[in-house]
């Protein structure tokens, strides 16, 4: 609608005949078409950009696209059509430049409906059903959140150490770890017709034969138990199953939520994620509901406060006890303002035991018992491992206790194929005992990588020590900024060892930064002075403007990367109220200066459009992190196109701003190539600043951290390899340890 009412208006501009008797001339009324259809784009960008609670991620993600494709043929359409009305066009090629303008709109109307409903557009042509018009709904957001909370459980649960294969898990209630007293265990022997009805659970590792094997009680059942009504804490040690056994629980809820729209929305959070002590829980799961899967505040606090998410928050002891027990003061407030609230925690139970608060809020606690020896023979007998057995268990010290943990139990047939070296030990004192276990468990793994590094594998082009070294990088790494999962476009400045590195990076982000917009600059200059003033004339002013705009960007790009963080802009969005108050602050100075007789009006006009125009580019590049990661390192593609909108869009602002400013203030006559030329510079310039510079920061920081050894040149295929080898986890663009145990030992031991 609003491209045929700018067609419509644009139609009515008078023939180049009347434009004199009007006191207009013909570049005048293509100045104003520029500046009506800048208005269109920026309205047009608000609207698709603008961060509404009724928005699905989906539409999100697509409206920078759509902003891109449409609005720029609009542009262009409108510019071509008023350039032929006003006479300012050639004549002689006014058919044709009348059907390219005709197509460019035409394009540009229809773009928006085929970008953001692809599958409508199909289903229309193939059934005839109608195109999808209404805004999502709190219902679509519910579908959509669910559909990736299944595709991400399901992908951590097939790139399990165990293959997507779980060992059965005997759990002890515990309760009274959360202020309730002991009242039954939980894998008590059911009654025989409960036995024979209940399913049994298929285990298979590796190329091995499936293990049938009774579980008594499922996770899901006793998270269903009247007296614990959905507030729960899973406890373990190290390796027990803590996080298999969450994934599982999310698995069910998911399904059962799935085929029951009343029940609670299961979602998995990462307490590591959890940085400020004085930040509620509330807060924090809409703040990262809205930074991981693009919910919108408003409503993922509805179904807070409405009892609508059920959140799993896993990773408890990764805070270190101190923060632990904010934490657990902060969940406890959480469930007791919300009285209906479900809630299940997940943390070792060594870490939680040494703390000083409980989780009184909970209803119960299960704590995950070793596997008994029944069971890991019984297990190894069905993988056709039974030759392992016999050494295990003549080891009870060393191999049987790290069997009882289900994470070894898993990777033993792997470490040993060949079989074991029978070995009987005596300990002395205690502290013996707890050597060799630590002995064993590292033996253990370092044969297993051993095994897995030698295994043939089409994207084996790294060698053991670098492969090695590589990870044990990233482990420290996610050690320092206390995370467990990792995202290629987060790496900082800080990640760098020592201050050469960092001064080399800050020399880098100013050469680069210098060096991009030299060349920019030098190459668009030649050419607009050089068809207005000779080739000779665009050279010399080409190299001029070259050098000083290029020591411009390189000493701002020096200064910028002391001290500040890679900020990726991810999405746009168009903040009204920041433009409208940064826009007051510069008018009203701007006038108060004119009364003061320091500017004249037309001077603070002007000043304070051009100051307008740059808060309006650097606000729609304030907005970073909106938008889900989807694919490994988006958030530096999505930056570098938005670097490419912010230029374009710039582009003809400038200009248009640029000529208005120079007739409207300046006596002289108006010098076309250098509106053109400044044009194109100050749009350069917004483009580097707003997104830009963010890109060139990641590319120098990246080059610095592989000249120096400390990751691969080609990060993605480097994690591609690492999960082929099964150290390596991926969802979307995050990256994590297949288990918090091999991190630490990567940290440990290389």
């Amino acid at each position: 609608m609003v491209n045929v009412v700018v067609g419509y208006l644009i139609n009515q501009i008078s023939s180049t005949e009347t434009l004199s008797s009007k006191g207009l001339s013909q570049t005048d009324v293509l100045i104003f078409g520029l500046i009506g259809a800048a208005i269109v784009a920026l309205a047009s960008i608000n609207m698709l950009t603008s961060d509404s609670s009724s928005t699905a991620s989906q539409s999100q993600s697509a409206t920078q696209t759509v902003a891109l494709a449409s609005g720029i043929p609009v542009l262009l359409s409108v510019t071509l059509y008023a350039g032929l009305k006003s006479g300012f066009l050639p004549l002689e090629y006014s058919q044709e430049i009348f059907y390219v303008a005709l197509v460019l709109f035409v394009v540009g109307a229809i773009l928006p409906s085929i970008l953001i409903h692809p599958r409508g557009i199909v289903q229309a042509i193939s059934r005839n059903t109608v195109f999808p018009t209404s805004q999502p709904t709190p219902d679509d957001w519910r579908r959509e959140l669910l559909q990736v909370m299944t595709a991400e459980v399901n992908k951590r649960l097939e790139d399990s150490l165990h293959n997507d294969q779980f060992i059965p898990l005997g759990m002890k209630d515990q309760r009274e770890l959360v202020g309730r007293p002991t009242k039954k265990t939980i894998n008590s022997r059911p009654a025989f017709w409960e036995r024979w009805l209940q399913p049994n659970r298929s285990l298979k590792i590796g190329t091995g034969g499936k293990t049938l094997l009774n579980l008594d009680n499922k996770i899901i059942d006793v998270f269903n138990r009247d007296d614990i009504a959905g507030r729960l804490l899973i406890l373990g040690a190290p390796g027990s199953g803590k996080t298999t056994t969450l994934l599982e629980l999310a698995k069910y809820l998911i399904e059962r939520t799935q085929k029951q729209p009343n029940q609670q929305i299961p979602v998995i959070f990462e307490l590591s994620n959890w940085k400020d002590d004085k930040q509620s829980i509330v807060d924090w799961l809409v703040a990262d509901l809205k930074e991981r899967y693009t919910i919108p505040e408003a409503i993922s606090r509805n179904w807070i406060t409405r009892d609508q998410l059920l959140p799993l928050l896993d990773g408890l002891d990764e805070l270190g006890l101190t923060r632990q027990v904010k934490c657990i003061e902060k969940i406890n407030e959480f469930l007791r303002s919300i009285p209906g609230q479900s809630l299940i925690v997940c943390c070792r139970q060594e870490e939680y035991s040494q703390g000083a608060r409980i989780l009184d809020q909970l209803r119960g606690a299960v704590s995950l018992q070793p596997l008994t020896e029944m069971q890991i023979e019984y297990y190894l007998k069905q993988l056709g491992c039974s030759h392992l057995w016999k050494p295990i268990k003549d080891n009870p010290e060393g191999l049987l206790e790290l069997a009882k943990i289900p994470l070894f139990l898993s990777i033993i047939p792997w470490a040993y194929p060949n079989g074991l070296i029978r070995a009987k030990k005596q300990f002395n004192t205690l502290q013996e005992l707890k050597e060799y276990h630590a002995k064993c468990r590292q033996e253990l793994f370092d044969t297993y990588l051993e095994h897995r590094l030698d295994k043939p594998s089409p994207q084996s082009r790294y060698t053991k020590q670098e492969t090695k070294h590589w990870l044990s990088w990233l482990a420290n790494k996610l050690r320092d900024e206390k995370q467990t999962e990792f995202f290629i476009e987060k790496m900082q400045p800080s990640w760098l060892k020592n201050n050469i590195q960092k001064w080399i990076y800050r020399i880098g982000v100013g050469l680069g930064s210098g060096l991009i917009n030299f060349l920019f600059v030098f190459i668009m200059s030649c050419i607009v002075f050089g068809v207005y003033d000779g080739w000779i004339s665009g050279l010399v002013h080409g190299l001029i403007l070259s050098l000083f705009f290029g020591l411009l960007a390189g000493i701002i790009g020096f200064v910028w990367s002391f001290n500040r963080k890679i900020k990726m802009v991810k999405s746009l969005e168009f903040p009204w109220r920041k433009i409208l108050s940064w826009a007051s602050y510069y008018f009203l100075t701007t006038m108060g200066l004119t009364f003061l007789e320091i500017f004249s009006v037309k001077d603070a006009v002007f000043g304070s459009i051009f100051a307008v125009i740059i808060i309006v580019f650097f606000s729609l590049g304030s907005s970073s992190e909106k938008t889900a990661s989807r694919y490994p390192n988006q958030g530096f593609i999505e930056t570098a196109k938005h670097s490419v909108i912010f230029y374009l869009s710039a582009t003809p602002i400038f200009m248009a701003f640029l000529y208005l400013s120079q007739r409207l203030i300046s006596e002289k006559a108006v010098e076309i190539e250098v509106v053109v030329i400044l044009g194109l510079i100050f749009a350069l310039l917004v483009g580097y600043f707003c997104a830009g510079l963010a890109c060139i920061q990641h590319i120098v920081l990246r080059l610095i951290l592989w000249w120096s050894g400390a990751i691969p040149r080609n990060y993605q295929h480097f994690f591609s390899y690492g999960r082929e080898l099964g150290f390596i986890q991926q969802v979307g663009g995050r990256y994590r340890f297949i288990h918090d145990l091999l991190r630490e030992h990567f940290y440990e031991n290389y």
